[in-house]
């Protein structure tokens, strides 16, 4: 698993935009998937799914940024 520092890099580039990349080792959006199964069933876990990641629709997007200047979000800082 990846390191905090190197999440928290990916996390910055993902909110700019850009376009996350295949790991080193793999050669497919699905190997990645395959990996992160293997990887959950080691731990005990059950069926791991995947959903597609869509960004919200601007309308969504509107609604969310007004709650969050409406202080809403209450001490959950983490979703501002």
């Amino acid at each position: 698993f990846a390191s905090a520092a190197r999440r928290r890099r990916r996390k910055n580039e993902y909110a700019q935009g850009e376009t996350p990349t295949i790991p080193q080792g793999l050669s497919s959006w699905e190997d990645v998937r395959e990996a992160i199964r293997d990887k959950a069933k080691c731990f005990g876990l059950g069926p791991t799914r995947f959903a597609e990641c869509l960004p919200p629709r601007p309308e969504r997007k509107e609604a969310y940024t007004k709650w969050i200047e409406g202080q809403m979000h209450g001490e959950m800082g983490y979703l501002s």
